[in-house]
């Protein structure tokens, strides 16, 4: 029996006590050690120099988003109905 008020002691015996997350999630440490350094793969150079370039570009506005989104949904929509 769970019961959001506390028990009394003759009560105890029947309560269901649920551990905390923490007592059986892995720690930070623990979790680091199941996923080597070596499982993160590293960008080639050219990659590299190309992500650095993109982070340096300025981001899009939200009206830039939409448009975008807009254009790529009604293209999607043509092909459709062109193939159709």
């Amino acid at each position: 029996m769970v019961t959001p008020t506390t028990a009394s002691a003759a009560d105890t015996a029947s309560t269901v006590r649920v551990p905390s997350v923490t007592a059986w999630a892995p720690s930070l440490p623990e979790r680091a050690k199941t996923e080597p350094s070596a499982a993160v793969p590293t960008p080639a150079p050219s990659e590299a120099r190309v992500l650095r370039e993109a982070a340096a570009l300025p981001l899009p506005t939200p009206d830039e988003q939409f448009d975008e989104l807009v254009s790529a949904v009604v293209d999607r929509i043509r092909g459709g109905l062109r193939a159709g």
